[in-house]
């Protein structure tokens, strides 16, 4: 009986600062999570409630929230786990997302459009035509869900900041010509007949997959890195020789390349 009580002061409390400031108490949260219940924060999103602009859910604990078409334009998320969650449609333009988790969320058709998901987590998530136009995603982990091929969102290739980004499981012939795609991590991705024409691949980091067929005419491989114990397939891939030092003996079917000067 006391231990219900104290969840219930904690869990007004933290509504009531949510209220008042727009934000949450993070210890107040923790209390309440701690009294085996679900957080004020979880409870006020499963409400109906869909207009979250501007307001503040640092660590947040979101998984699994029901939050499909809710609007969260230029709010602080940093460090919120949506792991779970239902996000299609939402709206996190100019939002800050840092460090957010977002394993196995639904993603479909959200508007990310000039926030910042630096160091974000989207493994699994389901990104179908979700919008990273203008995005920062430096260091963040892409690792699409596998269920879709149709998963890939253009507008991933607009992002503002791509550096050190970890794209996973992509699949499909897919156009990159002429995208700065320096400095970010390729793994298992099967990207055969597609194009990569004049596009700024320096310092991009390949782990698996395969790139058969595909065309690196006037790509910039400087500084190139082939990782990982399961050598991609490079197989009648097109590459300029320069490469040539690069690629041997740390690509299947190195012989089938065709090499150009």
């Amino acid at each position: 009986m006391i231990r219900g009580k104290c969840f219930t002061l904690h869990a007004i409390i933290a509504i009531v600062c949510f209220i008042c400031t727009g934000s949450v108490d993070m210890s107040r949260l923790k209390s309440a999570n701690e009294a085996g219940a679900q957080t004020p924060v979880q409870k006020l999103l499963n409400e109906n409630q869909k207009n979250f602009k501007g307001q503040k859910f640092i660590n947040a604990d979101l998984k699994k929230a029901k939050l499909a078409n809710a609007v969260f334009e230029g709010a602080d998320l940093t460090g919120a786990d949506f792991s779970g969650a239902d996000l299609s449609n939402c709206n996190f333009t100019n939002a800050k997302l840092v460090r957010a988790k977002l394993l196995g969320a639904n993603c479909e058709n959200v508007s990310f459009w000039r926030a910042d998901c630096s160091y974000a987590n989207f493994h699994d998530a389901r990104l179908s035509k979700a919008d990273f136009t203008h995005t920062t995603l430096y260091r963040a982990n892409i690792g699409l869900n596998k269920s879709s091929h149709s998963n890939f969102p253009k507008s991933l290739l607009d992002a503002a900041n791509l550096r050190d980004a970890r794209i996973a499981n992509l699949i499909g012939r897919i156009s990159f010509n002429n995208k700065n795609l320096s400095d970010i991590w390729i793994i298992a991705c099967f990207l055969d007949n597609s194009t990569f024409v004049n596009a700024n691949l320096r310092n991009v980091t390949i782990k698996g997959g395969s790139y058969q067929n595909a065309d690196f005419t006037g790509a910039n491989l400087d500084g190139v890195k082939i990782i990982g114990d399961i050598k991609p397939n490079f197989h009648n891939a097109r590459v300029h020789l320069k490469y040539s030092g690069a690629l041997k003996g740390k690509v299947k079917n190195y012989e089938t390349i065709r090499f150009y000067n």
